[in-house]
């Protein structure tokens, strides 16, 4: 009974994650959390730039990194970021937001 118990929650705790796109920090803290499939992830970082070029890390490995440049005001757009959970990847750099974005 118990390990049926288990598994019902671990199949209803896998699905509430399922179209969820979740962004980590350079720290591995979550600065930004979405229930969609797909969606913009705008990250601003502090100027001045350390890098011009950021990228988002899928933490399990399954979907490829994403990669943006910086506009003149530091912001960083990954237009199309599919479901997952991903960290932000950017050595010297302080980031004052994140936004995730419908498509």
């Amino acid at each position: 009974m118990i390990r049926k118990i288990f598994l019902l929650s671990l199949l209803i705790s896998s699905a509430a994650c399922a179209d969820q796109i979740k962004i980590l920090g350079t720290t591995g803290l979550t600065r930004a959390v979405a229930n969609l499939k797909e969606a913009q992830v705008i990250v601003t970082a502090q100027k001045p730039l350390a890098v011009t070029t950021l990228s988002l890390q899928n933490i399990d490995g399954l979907k490829p990194q994403e990669s943006a440049k910086a506009d003149e005001n530091g912001v960083f757009k990954f237009e199309s970021v599919p479901d997952g959970t991903w960290k932000i990847v950017g050595r010297g750099m302080k980031i004052l937001d994140v936004k995730i974005i419908a498509r």
